[in-house]
């Protein structure tokens, strides 16, 4: 087996009090079956890459003093299977709300 994940992050907007940022994931697995537990060689076997790529989106704007409002999304693609196989996309999280400060 062999995995690689990778994480970023930027701020592409941050001016008067407004700002919003992106980010993301990715990961890859690469899966032999032609390694058997005893060491042997098989001549068939299944090699699979199993995938995963996470984005999103955060942002923050200020309502008033003291009150900011800010939102999240974040999507994931996932592919666990041979090319063969289709891929699922899901909502992972999504939520807006206000700040107020030290209240």
């Amino acid at each position: 087996m062999v995995a690689s994940s990778v994480a970023s992050a930027a701020v592409v907007y941050d001016k008067d009090g407004t700002s919003m940022a992106i980010g993301g994931r990715v990961e890859a697995m690469w899966h032999s079956g032609h390694d058997s537990a005893d060491g042997t060689f098989k001549s068939t076997g299944d090699h699979t890459i199993r995938d995963r790529v996470r984005l999103n989106v955060s942002g923050r704007t200020k309502l008033a003093d003291g009150i900011t409002g800010y939102g999240f999304w974040e999507t994931q693609n996932q592919h666990n299977g041979d090319s063969t196989q289709s891929q699922n996309t899901a909502l992972r999280d999504a939520y807006v709300g206000v700040d107020f400060g030290k209240y």
